[in-house]
């Protein structure tokens, strides 16, 4: 039963214990009518027959192919856990509506589930699904995606599997991503932190604080990527879990030295965004520096202030002492 109908159920009571017709009293009356009302209301929560079906569960996605060819599709969360077998909280690494979630790359038997922060995906031997794509950054590197696995298989011929494809054409252009990013922020940094000499220019350090901030969450980003790379690295076995070709031909997982393939791929864009970390740090080094050398100068300047404002005071009872004597003697 829902809730409402238990809450009927429950207004009912009084008139079981009772053991009264509800029509013989009106507390019995009134509570009748409203048990009714419950349930009318718990009934309608229960879809009619011929009524339209909500799709405030369905996500828009596009589907890619191994030919490049990209579609756009509506799929919901029940269908993509029986169609490629996963658990509730496997899709919730990957779900479409939540926003702060870790970076992960999760091998499972029939996909592979791919979290980089804004890119949600689910690759396949075959194809791979990317959510999230009213979000014109998703849509445009969807797109991206699609043009590099069909240069790639060509290249290929079909020898190199999709679902390796697919993850290194996610790794790379997101990481190029990143790396734009990078090349903006440095440009600010430069142009706030050594563009100017002059130390008592206060208004500049206003903007480094969000660019501080920018740096610090780009940081974070790639150190978490690095990391969900790192650690499948540390695995052989996970490493075979994303051959999803050959563990679908073999039935089983691959020999142990097929994982070199996937290492080799895996290590070197384990290495692209850990530069990317390595870089911001760099980058907030110098504005921590930078910071540091402007409250020393905000500091000089405030001693140069209480300085003058010391010497003022001073002539000004000097020049009152003198005014006093010059007065007293005249009257004397």
């Amino acid at each position: 039963f829902s809730c409402s109908m238990f809450t009927a159920a429950r207004a009912f009571a009084p008139c079981l214990r009772c053991k009264l017709s509800p029509a013989t009293t009106p507390f019995c009356l009134q509570t009748r009518s409203i048990a009714m009302r419950l349930m009318r209301g718990a009934s309608s929560n229960y879809p009619k027959p011929g009524a339209p079906k909500d799709d405030s569960s369905l996500f828009k996605s596009y589907e890619i192919y191994a030919n490049g060819e990209i579609l756009q599709k509506m799929c919901s969360m029940s269908s993509l856990m029986t169609e490629y077998a996963l658990h509730g909280r496997d899709f919730l690494a990957i779900h479409p509506g939540t926003h702060r979630t870790t970076p992960c790359i999760l091998a499972r038997e029939k996909a592979i589930l791919l979290n980089l922060n804004t890119i949600r995906s689910i690759i396949t031997d075959e194809s791979m699904i990317i959510f999230n794509i009213d979000n014109p950054f998703i849509s445009k590197i969807s797109r991206d995606i699609a043009d590099y696995i069909r240069i790639e298989s060509k290249r290929f011929g079909g020898s190199f599997p999709f679902e390796l494809q697919a993850l290194e054409g996610v790794l790379i252009l997101y990481s190029d991503h990143l790396y734009n990013k990078l090349d903006s922020y440095q440009h600010m940094a430069h142009k706030l932190l050594y563009t100017t000499d002059n130390s008592t220019n206060f208004d500049m350090y206003q903007e480094i604080h969000p660019l501080k901030v920018r740096l610090g969450h780009l940081q974070d980003n790639s150190e978490a990527i690095a990391k969900c790379i790192q650690d499948i690295i540390a695995s052989d076995e996970d490493m075979l879990e994303l051959l999803l070709t050959q563990k679908n031909k073999l039935g089983h997982l691959p020999p142990r030295e097929m994982h070199l393939s996937v290492e080799l791929l895996l290590e070197n864009y384990y290495r692209r965004y850990t530069d990317i970390a390595r870089q911001c740090d760099m980058h907030l080094e110098d504005i921590e520096g930078k910071q540091e050398l402007a409250a020393i100068s905000m500091d000089n300047y405030r001693n140069k202030i209480l300085n003058l404002n010391l010497s003022l005071g001073i002539a000004e009872v000097s020049l009152a002492l003198g005014t006093f004597f010059t007065g007293d003697r005249k009257s004397v």
